[in-house]
C-alpha cells in the first residue's frame, strides 16, 4: 500500500480554481477537515450536557414542590424523556452515518 499525497491534496482544491490562491484553498480545507471533528464533538458534549441539567432541574423543582406542581413536573418530565428518546435515536443515526460520508470525502488509500 501507498499513500497518495498528490491526489489527497488535488481533492483539497475546488474545480476550476485559480493557481495562485491553490495554496492557500488547500490550507483552508485542511483546516475545516481537522476541526470538524472536533466542533461535531463539542455539539453532541452539549447535547448531552443540556438533557442532565434540565432531568436535574426537573429532578429538583419536582422535590421542592406540592402535589399539583409535582403531578405537572412530572407530567413535563414523562414527555421531555420521550423527547430526548426520540433525539438519542436521531443523534444515533447521525452519528453511525457520519463515517460514511467522512470516508466518501476523502479518496481511497491505495488506489
Amino acid at each position: 500500500m501507498f499513500y497518495d499525497v498528490g491526489g489527497f491534496l488535488a481533492h483539497l482544491q475546488p474545480l476550476g480554481s485559480p493557481s495562485a490562491l491553490n495554496p492557500f484553498l488547500c490550507l483552508i480545507e485542511l483546516v475545516r477537515m481537522l476541526v470538524r471533528p472536533l466542533t461535531l464533538s463539542v455539539r453532541l458534549t452539549a447535547n448531552l450536557s443540556t438533557g442532565h441539567i434540565l432531568f436535574a432541574l426537573l429532578g429538583r423543582g419536582f422535590i421542592s414542590s406540592g402535589l399539583l406542581g409535582m403531578s405537572l413536573i412530572l407530567f413535563v418530565g414523562v414527555f421531555y424523556s420521550m423527547f430526548e428518546i426520540g433525539v438519542c435515536l436521531v443523534q444515533s443515526y447521525i452519528f453511525t452515518l457520519l463515517p460514511v460520508l467522512y470516508s466518501d470525502d476523502h479518496p481511497s488509500i491505495g488506489h
